[in-house]
């Protein structure tokens, strides 16, 4: 399976949310297989432990970058002005 690799991606890259999406998808394939509800199970049930770990963590808050006064280098009040010409 794809989604072997993918988790070994995710594990080294420490992307837990990734795992996650990983484990769940292993889950979903064992499960159209048939046979495999067992180990579908098994997965499922990693996926969970790894997304309640993910949400004991603190949430990391992404920084604003970029936007229309970095792009064009001018303050505030100058770019606002050009907006408003437009």
């Amino acid at each position: 399976m794809q989604y072997e690799a993918a988790e070994k991606m995710m594990i080294q890259f420490r992307n837990e949310r990734g795992r996650g999406v990983c484990l769940n998808n292993k889950g979903n394939t064992l499960k159209q297989m048939g046979n495999r509800f067992n180990e579908a199970l098994n997965m499922y049930n990693l996926a969970i432990q790894n997304g309640s770990r993910k949400s004991r963590e603190p949430r990391k808050r992404l920084q604003p970058q970029g936007g229309l006064r970095d792009c064009t280098r001018q303050p505030a009040h100058e770019s606002r002005g050009s907006l408003q010409r437009a």
